[in-house]
């Protein structure tokens, strides 16, 4: 991506969350670093397809970050590529980009996603609970499973590749 491109999109970004972020902080209290705010919610913004679900992906990132574990979100990846939709090879987690959250620590240096107001809000205001990973169980109805271990993930992941399962 052009990085003058990038630097536009991003402070649009950024700009268009402001107002909403400056709401959250009004009505919380509360001053987490405004960025860091609107890249986690713009990653649950790409990560998750209900609103339901997206204060459960704010906790799984948080908890992530706060064990100094690799975020390991495909959306990363997929902005790095400059894909929006489509499945993550092996080979696309190895491309060498700071937006990349399998080859970097921490959260990508900006935005990937135009962030909601809801997925804002999960990211001021993530769920309560231990969970580290979630996978897609089922595309159509865009539900995700959520676990705390990486065994219970991969037997998540192992069922939702059987063909007709609906997790």
């Amino acid at each position: 991506m052009d990085p003058g491109f990038e630097a536009v999109l991003r402070q649009f970004v950024i700009d268009r969350s402001g107002a909403l972020f400056r709401t959250a902080y009004l009505l919380t209290g509360d001053r987490p670093d405004a960025l860091d705010v609107v890249i986690v919610a713009s990653l649950v913004q790409a990560e998750s397809l209900t609103e339901a679900d997206m204060p459960k992906v704010a906790r799984v990132l948080r908890n992530r970050l706060a064990r100094g574990m690799s975020l390991q979100v495909d959306s990363s990846v997929r902005y790095a590529l400059g894909r929006l939709r489509g499945p993550v090879t092996v080979e696309d987690v190895r491309v060498r980009s700071p937006y990349n959250t399998y080859r970097h620590q921490g959260l990508p240096p900006g935005p990937v996603a135009n962030p909601g107001a809801a997925a804002l809000r999960a990211a001021l205001h993530p769920a309560a609970g231990s969970w580290l990973y979630f996978v897609l169980t089922d595309p159509k109805r865009g539900t995700l499973a959520f676990a705390t271990t990486e065994k219970e993930y991969t037997e998540l992941a192992e069922r939702a590749r059987k063909p007709g399962y609906r997790g």
